[in-house]
């Protein structure tokens, strides 16, 4: 029996990566939404790509818009309290790791501090988070 090395660059391209992301903090996401996604890929295989945001604000739909062209799932959060997006991107995304285990990576797109919780959590289980942040959040 031999023993082959295994090629790093094969088995972190088998990894399951998710992607969610905080419209309403990162309004310029677009400007770099085809890097985000090669940078995804080029971690594995992209599971899911979510995007929250509120319909009541017209950039934000504009925004919303052109990421569903490239394929993301965006959900609107029409609710005015604090932080009802953040909530439900912190909701959902527990929700798509406790029920699909071969995920490995999370990439977080955030552009305020409301994920710190998240993201102790999803290390805590074993998953590699990715943060993408606006200077100073």
């Amino acid at each position: 029996m031999s023993h082959l090395p295994l090629n790093t660059q094969t088995v972190q391209k088998q990894d399951s990566v998710a992607i969610f992301c905080d419209i309403q903090n990162v309004l310029s996401i677009t400007k770099f939404s085809h890097l985000l996604l090669e940078f995804a890929e080029s971690k594995g295989t992209v599971f899911c790509k979510n995007g929250y945001y509120n319909s009541q604000y017209p950039n934000q739909i504009s925004i919303k818009n052109k990421l569903e062209v490239i394929g993301f799932k965006c959900v609107d959060v029409p609710d005015s309290s604090k932080n009802s997006a953040d909530k439900r991107l912190r909701e959902d995304c527990l929700n798509t790791v406790a029920f699909n285990p071969f995920l490995k990576i999370i990439i977080l797109i955030s552009g305020d501090r409301d994920f710190v919780g998240l993201i102790a959590i999803l290390k805590a289980i074993g998953k590699k988070v990715i943060v993408l942040a606006q200077r100073n959040s």
